[in-house]
């Protein structure tokens, strides 16, 4: 599946990849998905994001009150906000959970001013903008759940979104739509399928969250770690060269 941004890119992508296809020696694929483009090659290998553990381990003394003044409980969301991320979902959650505040950090892209501007309507939903990535730690330390609100249709199916390991990094538990990539992290996330069960998950997820859980979600993140994801890399490459 393409991305919207590259559509008119449609034939010279197909060209590369056939190159790579055709003559690459090892093929890494972020996604599970992506691995049928290049079934009838032997040397393809599926190697999900990863996620640089001490950044977001940060501790931050100082909050930027654009996020510190916001009531608790914060349902976030982090990343650049385009064609993928379904909105409505957003407000549905947003007019479920008027007590709670509904947060947005990170660039919108023209094609959804419209979506932003009805969403901005809701009392408890704050967009933020923008981030320096040496603050994203920051951000989703304060949230309280992270969420992953990505349409049913569309490329989201072959994307292994980084943000879920960066939640988990932080100890925050996940909620997510389930046509995203999430093999490798289904057993300490909660993915569902209609705008009901993604409220009612969050709710879940809000009022069971404790210490104990929040650890679990600090050690299960560790092995995807940057370090363990390059050194699987250079392991199947130096295979294939020895």
């Amino acid at each position: 599946m393409l991305h919207s941004s590259y559509a008119k890119h449609k034939n010279r992508l197909k060209q590369c990849y056939d190159v790579i296809k055709d003559q690459a020696d090892v093929i890494f694929s972020v996604s599970k998905s992506l691995l049928n483009f290049f079934d009838d090659q032997p040397n393809v290998y599926w190697v999900p994001n990863g996620v640089d553990l001490k950044h977001y381990n940060k501790k931050f003394t100082l909050i930027n009150r654009d996020i510190a003044d916001l009531p608790k409980p914060i349902i976030g969301y982090i990343g650049v906000i385009q064609e993928k991320v379904d909105l409505e979902l957003v407000k549905y959650l947003a007019r479920k959970n008027p007590e709670k505040s509904i947060v947005l950090v990170g660039p919108v892209w023209n094609e959804q001013d419209e979506a932003k501007m009805s969403l901005e309507q809701e009392k408890n939903v704050h967009f933020l903008g923008y981030k320096k990535y040496s603050n994203a730690p920051m951000y989703i330390q304060q949230f309280d759940i992270g969420i992953i609100p990505h349409k049913k249709a569309g490329f989201a199916a072959s994307t292994n979104p980084m943000k879920m390991y960066e939640y988990l990094a932080c100890g925050k538990p996940v909620v997510a739509t389930s046509n995203i990539g999430t093999e490798n992290v289904e057993e300490m996330i909660s993915t569902v399928d209609s705008y009901e069960d993604f409220n009612i998950e969050v709710n879940k997820l809000l009022d069971h969250d404790n210490e104990e859980n929040r650890q679990k979600r600090h050690d299960f993140v560790k092995k995807f770690s940057w370090i363990n994801t390059v050194n699987k890399m250079m392991d199947l490459i130096n295979n294939k060269l020895t």
